[in-house]
């Protein structure tokens, strides 16, 4: 997920159509937002893979009883009550 602590990039319209390339490459590689301004308004472009993480997880936190579940894990982990778990591809001996 991008780091929220940086400023995006901010560009106008015209200079984001003549920057396309070298844009959407600043905004991958840093996983960096870039907000395009224009008289109409403002949109964000974030990287795929980032914008696919934030649907995730609001997607997760939509229901009540699945966020409640998920805040709960978290606190137990901050704890320290973690559970050792063998993952279903690992070979037993």
């Amino acid at each position: 997920m991008y780091n929220r602590g940086m400023n995006p990039t901010v560009v106008s319209y015209s200079k984001a159509r003549q920057n396309l390339a070298s844009l959407m490459k600043e905004c991958v590689d840093d996983s960096q937002p870039v907000v395009i301004t224009s008289r109409r308004g403002s949109v964000v472009m974030l990287p795929y893979d980032d914008w696919a993480s934030e649907e995730e997880t609001r997607y997760l936190l939509d229901n009540p009883v699945n966020r409640e579940h998920l805040l709960k894990s978290l606190e137990q982990a901050n704890r320290g009550e973690l559970v050792d778990f063998k993952g279903m591809d690992d070979d037993e001996d």
